[in-house]
């Protein structure tokens, strides 16, 4: 086995702590966001809500039926 001639530790190649501060704190932002979310739209997809009768608000993308064009 040979060894590399630049060995580089664990601790030499760790970020910076303010980077690590900032990325732990941006994660658990982003948590706090997404999981009651997800929550949210699993409750809604059990109850039935969100099933296949659902009609978006915006009808611009709908196809224009040749009796009408």
């Amino acid at each position: 086995m040979s060894r590399c001639a630049a060995s580089v530790e664990v601790n030499d190649a760790a970020a910076p702590d303010a980077t690590l501060t900032a990325l732990v704190v941006s994660v658990g932002l982003g948590l706090l966001i997404l999981v009651p979310s997800l929550w949210y739209l699993y409750r809604l997809v059990l109850r039935g809500t969100l099933d296949q009768s659902y009609e978006p608000l915006d009808q611009r993308f709908r196809p224009i039926d040749e009796d009408q064009a």
